[in-house]
C-alpha cells in the first residue's frame, strides 16, 4: 500500500499466504483459466505443496498486508480474518517447482479476489516484480528492472527451466516469499 506498488492493486489482491499443515510458510497467486469462469485455481511452488494431503491441509490467508504505507506491526495492523482452508492438487511437477490448487471454496467478494492473467512465451521479461509474504510476513513487493535470465536452479529441476533474477532493485525474496508469482512487465 505504498507509493511504490502502484498500478499492481490487482496483483497484490491475487497473492495469499499459504500455511501447510500448520507449520510450513509460502506464498501463492489466483490464477485465472483459459475458460475464464472464475474456477478458484491457486498456483504455488510443489516444495510447499506436493500432495494431496497438504493440499487439503493448508489454510489461505488473503489481504494480509499493511493497511497503510509502513512497517508497522503485523501481528496487530495486519488482517488475519480472511482465510480459507482447502484445496485440491491439480496439477504439480517437482522439475519445474510449481503445484495447481483448486480452493475448496471461491474467495468471498469482500476478499477482493483477483484472478492473474498468465502467457506461455519463452521471452525473457524486461522486467520483473514479485508480491510475496517473506518469512510469511505481511505483503511485500520487490522489483527488477533489468531483463530475467534463463537459468538452472540445480540439477534435480528442469535445466533451463527457470527465470533468474540477478539483483533486485527494490525488495528481496526470503524464504515464505516460495511459490509467488514471477510478473513480467505486462503484470503477467
Amino acid at each position: 500500500n505504498c507509493d511504490i506498488a502502484n498500478g499492481y492493486e490487482n496483483n497484490r489482491d491475487a497473492i495469499c499466504r499459504i500455511i501447510i499443515e500448520g507449520t510450513e510458510i509460502c506464498s501463492g497467486s489466483m490464477v485465472n483459466n483459459t475458460a475464464m469462469n472464475d474456477t478458484p485455481y491457486l498456483l504455488t511452488a510443489y516444495h510447499c505443496i506436493g500432495s494431496e494431503i497438504q493440499a487439503e491441509a493448508s489454510v489461505f490467508l488473503f489481504n494480509y498486508e499493511m493497511p497503510y504505507c509502513s512497517s508497522g506491526n503485523p501481528s496487530t495492523d495486519g488482517d488475519v480474518s480472511h482465510t480459507l482452508s482447502g484445496s485440491s492438487l491439480k496439477a504439480s511437477f517437482d522439475s519445474l517447482d510449481f503445484a495447481l490448487l483448486q480452493l475448496n471454496n471461491i474467495p468471498p467478494y469482500y476478499y477482493h479476489p483477483y484472478l492473474v492473467g498468465w502467457n506461455r512465451n519463452n521471452i525473457p521479461p524486461t522486467s520483473s516484480s514479485c508480491i510475496h509474504h517473506p518469512l510469511g510476513d505481511i505483503k511485500k513487493v520487490s522489483f527488477d528492472q533489468l531483463p530475467a535470465v534463463t537459468s538452472n536452479f540445480n540439477s534435480s529441476y528442469k535445466s533451463k527451466g527457470f527465470w533468474n533474477i540477478l539483483r533486485w532493485n527494490y525488495g528481496v525474496t526470503e524464504q515464505g516469499s516460495s511459490g509467488a508469482p514471477l510478473f513480467d512487465q505486462n503484470n503477467q
